[in-house]
């Protein structure tokens, strides 16, 4: 009896071993990043961190993927993509350019805003002229938006197109342009914030035709919402909220108001946290 038990527990045990040798590897994934704090970023020891790293793990485990961080400029993923390097760019605007050669997930990837910045964090001045680049590949429906911030601020701005950031930082710092827009989650410039032009979807992104990456990446975002529907909600408080809190922004009526005012006197409820409460007496 003690002989049979062994050699059912033996051919059960080279069984699960032979499964074991047998099972799929897991298939690479290579990801294109553009490296910035609090979206995705390498430090010195080589650990990963930001928003986009913890989704792209989240991800992973569904299709069984092991991914491959790859840092470069925007416009570097996208060449990257179109030849076949890398598989998927993170948090890529639907704009119409680029609509002709990727691909968009069903589902967002963030929520993300676009900024205007003047030179030296400068409040406009009224009746004056300002030069702003833009990267018009992205960034292609953005014209009746500053129009409108240009006719609050009594302002007028002119959009300067380029096709990479490195160019338009560049024409910044030698006076050629008096200010820029960029996106919230991977700016590269720690300006001041004169306007935010809206709130716009961003995408995962891959090669135009890639029906099958494709399908995997939206079976698994669909597996990830149904265990975890509020899964970006707790990333963005942890790397963004925290660590980058969204700049107060007022117009020149607010600020001018706030200016002949001097005080506010304003109501709070003291007992409706954190709505409204008081701590000490503040």
């Amino acid at each position: 009896m003690k002989r049979t038990i062994f050699l059912i527990l033996f051919c059960w045990m080279l069984f699960g071993l032979s499964e074991l040798a047998c099972a799929e590897p897991l298939d690479t994934l290579r990801v294109g990043y553009v490296d910035r704090p609090g979206y995705l970023t390498m430090d010195a020891s080589g650990r990963y961190s930001g928003y986009a790293y913890e989704y792209m793990e989240m991800l992973s485990s569904y299709e069984n993927w092991r991914v491959e961080y790859i840092p470069g400029t925007r416009e570097e993923c996208t060449q990257w993509l179109d030849e076949g390097k890398i598989d998927v760019i993170c948090g890529m605007w639907k704009s119409q350019y680029f609509q002709q050669y990727l691909d968009y997930t069903d589902a967002l990837f963030s929520m993300d805003s676009l900024e205007l910045a003047l030179r030296d964090g400068s409040v406009p001045v009224l009746g004056k002229s300002y030069r702003v680049g833009y990267f018009e590949q992205i960034h292609d429906d953005v014209a009746f938006r500053l129009n409108r911030i240009g006719q609050r601020e009594g302002v007028h701005y002119t959009l300067v197109g380029y096709n990479d950031f490195d160019a338009i930082y560049a024409d910044y710092d030698a006076g050629k342009i008096d200010g820029f827009l960029q996106e919230r989650m991977i700016k590269e410039r720690p300006t001041d914030v004169m306007a935010v032009l809206g709130t716009m979807p961003t995408y995962l992104a891959v090669k135009k035709g890639n029906a099958e990456l494709l399908q995997r990446l939206n079976a698994a975002i669909t597996d990830l919402e149904m265990v975890n529907p509020q899964w970006n909600l707790p990333l963005f408080d942890k790397y963004f909220r925290r660590q980058q809190p969204q700049p107060l922004i007022l117009t020149r009526e607010e600020r001018e108001y706030l200016r002949r005012k001097g005080k506010i006197v304003a109501f709070a409820s003291p007992g409706q946290p954190p709505y409204t409460y008081f701590v000490q007496g503040q």
